[in-house]
């Protein structure tokens, strides 16, 4: 996740995003799993970086699209921890 330092309009804010965190659950058996906790729906403006990139991966062309997400600061997210956001039916890493 990346603070920038830009400001935008309210109105730009127009994509309800979920923002959830991951934490570690050790089942009965000792294996662990990842499971994401919802920590709040907010409006958030959704810019697409200008570079995309395309690489061959195991025999495959892969593409990939650097979308920036910008909501007002919150002060309960923690950059050093693990996050994904889900807009729509759509799920990005963060």
């Amino acid at each position: 996740m990346r603070i920038l330092n830009h400001t935008s309009i309210i109105g730009e804010r127009d994509r309800r995003i979920t923002i959830q965190i991951a934490s570690t659950v050790r089942g009965t058996t000792g294996t662990s799993s990842i499971t994401y906790t919802t920590v709040d729906t907010v409006w958030a403006a959704m810019k697409h970086a200008p570079q995309g990139k395309e690489s061959d991966d195991e025999m495959q062309v892969v593409a990939s699209q650097i979308v920036v997400w910008e909501i007002r600061y919150r002060s309960d997210i923690d950059i050093t921890e693990k996050y994904q956001l889900i807009y729509k039916t759509r799920t990005y890493d963060i």
